[in-house]
């Protein structure tokens, strides 16, 4: 059976509204950041992280899950990634971003070709993140949230070459754990469509 996109983002509605917003607290998040307002970065970044985590609770529980909600949150997530590894480029290294970035790439593809094909075979594929994908999005977001600590704290008058290095040097190893959560997700959507 075929999907009805209009009736399932009639569906999906409101999840997919808070999905949004979650997207639109970027460049606010980016602008305090850059204003030096460090306690307002982290308020937009802790809103953000909640929208994402209160959009798919809030669609369960009023039953409005939907395919393009399946789609959407997901691939609002991988917006955040690619967007702060951009703005943080400076501050990961590149053998822990490029992955990170290219499996985001690859996941994303993968629920196109699951969406498209499945149209084509009349067949509704899941293509809901899995729970090592979403253990790999708190962790990507973890990463990120400490570097934006690292700023908050040296403006509380923490010595920056402390806070940043040992902030920097942990964000990083949680980004590369984040690759092995990304890995097992990857493998989960591969293995749907074989």
């Amino acid at each position: 059976m075929g999907l009805d996109i209009v009736a399932d983002i009639k569906r999906g509605w409101l999840p997919n509204a808070i999905t949004l917003l979650g997207l639109f607290f970027i460049p606010i998040i980016i602008h305090y950041h850059g204003t030096g307002d460090f306690g307002m970065t982290l308020l937009f970044f802790t809103l953000a992280w909640v929208t994402d985590f209160f959009d798919g609770w809030l669609a369960r529980k009023l039953k409005q899950t939907s395919q393009t909600g399946a789609f959407f949150d997901p691939l609002a997530d991988k917006i955040f990634t690619v967007i702060f590894l951009i703005y943080f480029w400076k501050n990961f290294s590149e053998f822990f971003s490029i992955p990170v970035m290219a499996i985001a790439l690859s996941l994303t593809t993968l629920r196109i070709y699951k969406i498209y094909y499945g149209k084509e075979k009349k067949i509704v594929y899941n293509i809901m993140a899995s729970a090592s994908g979403k253990i790999k999005t708190s962790l990507e977001k973890s990463a990120f949230c400490l570097l934006f600590l690292a700023d908050f704290y040296v403006n509380l008058g923490c010595p920056a070459d402390y806070c940043h290095f040992y902030l920097q040097y942990v964000a990083n190893f949680v980004l590369f754990v984040s690759i092995v959560f990304a890995a097992f997700s990857l493998h989960h959507q591969i293995h749907e469509i074989s």
